[in-house]
Order: C-alpha cells, then sequence, then structure tokens
C-alpha cells in the first residue's frame, strides 16, 4: 500500500507543469539571417540575398551586427555594413506610437530597435526605432509596417527574414 501512495504522489509531482512565460535571456534578435526575394533589373530576373549576423556584446538587449547585400552575381562589397544595434523595447498595443523598454520581456513578437552603422564605402547612418515582427517561435521576422500605400510594390515587401 505504501509503494502504491507513493508511485501516486510521485506521479502527481512529476505530471505538474509550470504555467510561467518564456523567459528568455537573450534578445529573439541574435542569430544570423537570410532574407532572399527576386527582383528584375534591364529585363534581367536577379535573386537578391540579404545576410544580417547579429551578436551580444554581452549587455541584455544590445551588441554589433554585420549586413551584407549581394545577388546573384556576388556580394556587393559596397553595401557591407558594419554596425552596433540596441533593443530600444516594445510596441505599446494601444498607441502604436508609443513603446515601452522591458528587457525581461524579449518573449514579445513586436520589438523596436535601433541601428547605426558604416558600409565598407564609409557611409555613416542611423536608424532609430525600427519596429520588428517576429513569428511565435522567433525563427523569422519582418519590418512592421515596410509596406504602405506608397511601395506596395517593391519586390520586397512581405518578404521575412529567416534564422539560420
Amino acid at each position: 500500500m505504501k509503494k502504491i501512495l507513493l508511485l501516486l504522489i510521485g506521479l502527481t509531482i512529476i505530471s505538474c507543469s509550470s504555467d510561467d512565460e518564456d523567459t528568455r535571456t537573450t534578445d529573439p534578435l541574435i542569430g544570423t539571417w537570410i532574407r532572399s526575394y527576386p527582383y528584375t533589373e534591364n529585363g534581367i530576373e536577379y535573386n537578391s540575398v540579404e545576410t544580417f549576423i547579429v551578436t551580444s556584446d554581452g549587455t541584455l538587449g544590445d551588441g554589433t551586427y554585420i549586413q551584407t547585400f549581394g545577388d546573384d552575381d556576388g556580394i556587393d562589397d559596397r553595401a557591407t555594413v558594419n554596425g552596433i544595434w540596441e533593443n530600444s523595447g516594445i510596441l505599446d498595443e494601444n498607441n502604436p506610437q508609443t513603446f515601452t523598454y522591458k528587457p525581461a520581456d524579449f518573449n514579445l513578437l513586436n520589438q523596436i530597435y535601433s541601428f547605426s552603422g558604416t558600409t565598407n564605402d564609409g557611409f555613416d547612418f542611423e536608424s532609430s526605432f525600427v519596429p520588428l515582427g517576429f513569428t511565435s517561435d522567433f525563427n523569422s521576422f519582418n519590418y512592421l509596417n515596410e509596406c504602405d500605400e506608397y511601395d506596395e510594390d517593391e519586390e520586397y515587401c512581405g518578404v521575412f527574414f529567416i534564422r539560420q
């Protein structure tokens, strides 16, 4: 009888599950991403490939990245970007124009990022408050609001970066 009681208690403890939310300790952007889409130039169809390698500098929510752009002919070295990134927060669902920084909430699908960098040909740029929307498995993302009524015909519109 004792064995049956111990077995039932053991099964009860083992079968209990946690309802805790996903508590990621690293930003979902960290990793290697590729986005590929066709485009036509002078009547010839090419395949554009963009690679985005994102690393952390050890601080939660920021680090460095390398972004390369290329096509069927190879990487365009002039368009390679080396830079830094920072997670600026999450989108406020009630007001998409505002965001809140919650570093422990990397499980949320919509994050706001800031990027700055320098291209290999010396052009410096800064891009703040870039909204990224991750899929529920965090294996792909897209720029939110990338397509509007002015650029619906762009080839890259709606093409996701896929985690490699």
